[in-house]
């Protein structure tokens, strides 16, 4: 079995982000997993993550994160700056720079914390 990187893990989840695919995401998640955003709120769990991200994607006709830099900061926590771009179900555009660090352990998200810039 092949070991995946820390950041590739994370490249995966911009990637799976990108493409709409809360399926592969939702594998990446575990009942321990976090996710804190002042966009969304502070979610504990799969279920819970799950849930927000379908609500958040179903808001958007189109949306995209356009990752500017991606570093892995120490072993298994990586950090992303990105300009997110969309476009809501009422035609409003909205454009959001931001950070993401995006924490990964045993090939899993455990953590992700987005802050807005």
């Amino acid at each position: 079995m092949k070991v995946v990187s820390a950041i590739e893990i994370a490249e995966n989840y911009f990637d799976l982000s990108n493409q709409r695919n809360l399926e592969e995401i939702e594998m990446l998640l575990t009942e321990n997993s976090t996710y804190s955003s002042p966009n969304t709120g502070v979610f504990v769990g799969v279920d819970q993550i799950m849930k927000m991200k379908h609500e958040f994607y179903g808001g958007f006709k189109k949306m995209q994160w356009l990752v500017n830099s991606v570093e892995e900061l120490r072993p298994g926590v990586i950090e992303f700056d990105f300009i997110f771009s969309g476009t809501t179900l009422d035609d409003e555009e909205v454009t959001r720079p931001g950070t993401e660090y995006v924490i990964i352990k045993d090939e899993k998200l455990l953590h992700i914390e987005v802050r807005n810039k």
